[in-house]
């Protein structure tokens, strides 16, 4: 189910939370993201003054396996961050601490698979170009130690993890390019038949293709991409080609209705999508968006839902918050379910 679930929101475009996570003129990459990586990223805020950013997570997955026909673990994931940020002439730089939890409940025993206290610390820039061009990237550093001694599986030290990404991005008049990079914590459990548990992993995937995207007709485009898969387990590497045609029907502009295909080659696997998003303002302070996602997998043979719904405030002056909620449930063979919360605060220091 991961490779179904990482497809859908890789391809598909998270507008909503870009609001949140990046710059207006980043959120064409948002579509490299999958949507609970993107949600645990961060940006510089997009104040030109010094300004504070405070953010709250929580996540929560159960992964159900087919071949014992019940759910086997409950992921969950909690934490806040702290960000500083500014721009500096067409640089856009921020710096910030993490500090949260990651617990693996077992559904067969009752106990926890694992406990840990997660911290990091980041820096980001990004810089916006002349004609179009824009670059950003990020650098961090994961800290894992064991929480408490609840856990069947433990580090028993201190463990590290570097991560970050990279991008290169051109927008033009009817046509965009964006080039990425991205080292990110590999989130799926390794399963052991032996112990019948997901075992503790904490490893790094890497990520590293393009999208390219053209404007074909008003209100239509389509996007192609290619990406490299390189994971962080025994796993094998795989390409996953990727395409995606959208539409914004000129009646209803806020209305935005895309269709995707994807494969994978290494696990030969079809994902085929469709996402509705419309947004819209309550008043002039407070913005929302929906978005519907339903995906097919024709190797699990299982349908999934998701739903995200997000809310902006802009409080006063640059003072705003914002809140996401993002839930997917999964039908067929496979019945994953996932939910994530994000709440956010930025406040403007001068």
């Amino acid at each position: 189910m991961y490779t179904a679930l990482f497809f859908l929101h890789r391809l598909l475009a998270v507008v909503l939370l870009a609001i949140i996570v990046w710059p207006q003129s980043a959120q064409a990459d948002s579509a490299t993201n999958p949507l609970s990586y993107a949600l645990r990223q961060s940006a510089p805020p997009a104040s030109t003054a010094l300004s504070l950013q405070l953010r709250q997570l929580w996540l929560e997955e159960t992964e159900y396996l087919p071949e014992l026909g019940q759910d086997l673990y409950r992921w969950q994931e909690r934490s806040s961050q702290l960000q500083l940020g500014t721009s500096l002439a067409q640089h856009r730089i921020g710096a910030g601490l993490e500090q949260g939890t990651i617990e693996q409940k077992s559904l067969l025993f009752g106990d926890n698979d694992f406990s840990l206290n997660q911290r990091a610390a980041f820096v980001q820039w990004q810089y916006e170009a002349a004609k179009g061009f824009n670059a950003s990237a990020e650098l961090r550093c994961e800290r894992f130690t064991d929480r408490g001694d609840s856990g069947f599986y433990r580090l028993n030290n201190t463990r590290d993890l570097w991560t970050g990404t990279a991008r290169l991005h051109y927008q033009g008049t009817v046509n965009w390019l964006s080039l990425s990079y991205q080292r990110q914590r590999d989130p799926e459990p390794v399963y052991n038949i032996a112990t019948e548990r997901a075992e503790l992993h904490l490893g790094a995937q890497q990520l590293s293709g393009l999208l390219a995207g053209w404007l074909l007709r008003p209100g239509w485009h389509l996007t192609l991409g290619a990406y490299y898969e390189d994971y962080a387990t025994d796993r094998p590497d795989q390409i996953n080609s990727l395409m995606q045609l959208s539409h914004q029907p000129v009646w209803l502009p806020r209305l935005e209705a895309a269709v995707g295909l994807g494969y994978f080659d290494e696990e030969q696997e079809t994902i085929v999508n469709l996402t509705l998003k419309y947004s819209g303002q309550l008043s002039r302070q407070l913005r929302w968006q929906l978005e519907y996602q339903l995906e097919y997998s024709d190797l699990e043979r299982s349908w999934l839902n998701e739903g995200l719904v997000e809310l902006r405030w802009n409080l006063w002056r640059e003072l705003s918050a914002s809140c996401s909620l993002a839930a997917s449930n999964e039908n067929g063979d496979d019945q994953d379910q996932s939910l994530i919360v994000l709440a956010g605060l930025e406040i403007p220091l001068f």
